[in-house]
């Protein structure tokens, strides 16, 4: 079975294991708790691995095991058609192990498998198999892969490969590691002053094309060379300038510098996005899918010395849209009639941040959730605030970082996704081929595999591939505008009322660009000892 070339990393818990080709890793963080889950390039199997801890009574991985397939046999049980009491199980053990080995877990694992009936159709079942880890006195890793019973053979075969192939790294290493980058970023931020900083700002307008590659040109790696067969995925428009704190809520607006006013940076980022469900995917010729347009805007500020920072990012959801596939172009789809769910209603999610010195406050605001705010710890060195956050890149080359060799720094950012503050490491190393390009390599706790980014020597972005596959490119307003309208997919007319900024393109209405829909929560048993 073909294998990725790169292992998939988990630093959270020092695991690195091998992935099928084409299969995708998604990482997820709930209360400090690491989910991923690795979906088959033909999704016809899922491996969920989760890492909850151990409580103060300290299963062992037999108990936990134990505990397990008690809950299984339970879950589908037989009752009497007389008394309703249990007098069996629908649940078969159709594969026990102990006694499972991987590298770097001082304790032995074990493996179970069970067949129980789909709930929505019983005479189906279908396969859930576990292997239960614990690399660490607190701390368990279980695998999970879930299937139907057709498709076990397949799913086992990759299962036992991933699992075989898994390995934990000594904690100590890893920490080591972690505070040498960390150390390294630290240096960096103390090193640049905010003249730097504001040398390496564009203050004209960038537009990216976020984009999937046809496969055949992915594969050859001339990936987006024709943008024809290519399917789009949106666009986004960054822009940064010298202003106040006060500009945040009012940007264009000359404001009096004071103290509660200070001067500094300001970074704007619009985009649009569709987020699809159902149907078959944008670029088949049968099926439909639902496509809800999310325009947003990110304002982002940080005073010269550092000290403060204010953000606002407003995002709005409209009502899902019908979307046909267009048999006479691949790479598109059409709108149809409004789809009758979502009420027509505009969804707003709001997120406002403000930081004076280590104390970080944050309110949120979504829809269907009370209002909240939250107050992220800042630990140790190597903070990095959201505006200079997304010129990282542009910044490291310019100050001639990696020029001789690779070099690695890590940084704690602030992410939106998790809600919670996050160590970010970027790697960046000057092209082999002596072009005097540069490609940085940025890796979170969320995002493991990272994403590539290539730069030239004044440090703009060429290209981003993100651990999907798809890719952020240079675009104009009027190169996406005529390539949306050439595929049939939404512009500005299309979109639905927002209260949000206008994020339309100069000369260009706005252009859609779907991400896909969240992976589901992990499907798993609770084990009593353990907390998720």
């Amino acid at each position: 079975m073909p294998m990725e070339a790169e292992p998939f990393k988990l630093d959270a818990v020092g695991l690195s294991l091998p992935i099928p080709k084409g299969a995708r890793a998604d990482v997820s963080e709930i209360g400090g708790v690491v989910t991923v889950q690795i979906s088959s390039a033909d999704k016809l199997w899922v491996t969920n691995i989760q890492t909850p801890r151990a409580r103060a009574e300290m299963l062992s991985v037999m108990q936990a095991t134990d505990q397990l397939i008690e809950q299984f046999v339970k879950a589908a049980p037989i009752q009497s058609a007389v008394t309703g009491e249990v007098i069996g199980t629908e649940a078969v053990l159709i594969e026990t192990r102990r006694e499972l080995k991987i590298d770097g877990s001082k304790e032995p694992g074990e493996r179970f498998t069970f067949a129980i009936p789909r709930q929505n159709n019983p005479k189906e079942r279908v396969v859930q198999g576990y292997s239960v880890f614990r690399p660490l006195p607190d701390q368990f890793v279980i695998f999970e892969v879930v299937t139907g019973e057709a498709n076990w053979p397949a799913a086992k075969a990759a299962y036992e490969i991933m699992v075989a192939g898994a390995k934990f790294e000594d904690p100590s290493k890893l920490i080591e590691e972690r505070a040498a980058a960390v150390g390294t970023g630290a240096a960096m931020l103390k090193q640049w002053t905010s003249a730097d900083w504001i040398k390496a700002i564009h203050e004209d307008q960038r537009w990216y094309r976020l984009y999937e590659p046809a496969p055949s040109e992915a594969a050859a790696g001339n990936a987006g060379a024709n943008t024809d067969n290519a399917t789009e995925w949106g666009y986004r428009g960054v822009r940064y300038w010298r202003g106040t704190r006060d500009e945040v809520a009012r940007p264009g607006i000359n404001h009096d510098i004071t103290p509660t006013n200070p001067e500094g940076t300001l970074c704007q980022i619009d985009s649009r996005i569709f987020i699809r469900r159902g149907g078959t995917a944008l670029g088949s010729s049968t099926g439909t899918s639902t496509l809800q347009i999310v325009d947003s805007r990110a304002t982002y500020f940080v005073a010269d010395d550092g000290k403060q920072e204010l953000w606002s990012l407003v995002a709005t959801m409209g009502a899902p849209v019908a979307m046909n596939a267009d048999s006479t172009n691949p790479a598109a789809g059409t709108p149809a009639p409004p789809a009758k769910t979502g009420g027509g209603s505009v969804q707003v999610f709001r997120e406002t941040g403000a930081r004076s010195g280590r104390t970080l406050t944050i309110s949120l605001s979504a829809p269907g959730e009370p209002a909240s705010v939250i107050k992220p710890l800042i630990q140790g060195e190597g903070y990095l605030s959201q505006a200079w956050a997304q010129l990282l890149p542009r910044m490291m080359v310019r100050m001639g970082i990696g020029r001789q060799a690779s070099q690695e720094a890590g940084f704690y950012v602030y992410r939106t996704d998790a809600r919670t503050i996050t160590l970010r490491r970027d790697t960046i190393t000057p092209d082999p081929k002596g072009r005097g390009m540069f490609v940085v390599t940025t890796r979170t706790r969320e995002d493991p595999k990272g994403q590539v980014s290539v730069l030239n020597a004044e440090g703009d972005l060429l290209r981003t591939e993100l651990s999907d596959g798809r890719v952020w490119k240079p675009t104009t307003p009027m190169e996406l505008f005529r390539l949306y309208k050439s595929k049939g997919l939404p512009t500005g007319g299309d979109a639905p009322a927002s209260s949000a900024p206008s994020t339309t393109a100069p000369s260009a209405p706005p252009t859609p660009k779907p991400t896909p829909e969240p992976a589901p929560t992990p499907r798993g048993r609770r084990v009593p000892g353990v907390e998720r």
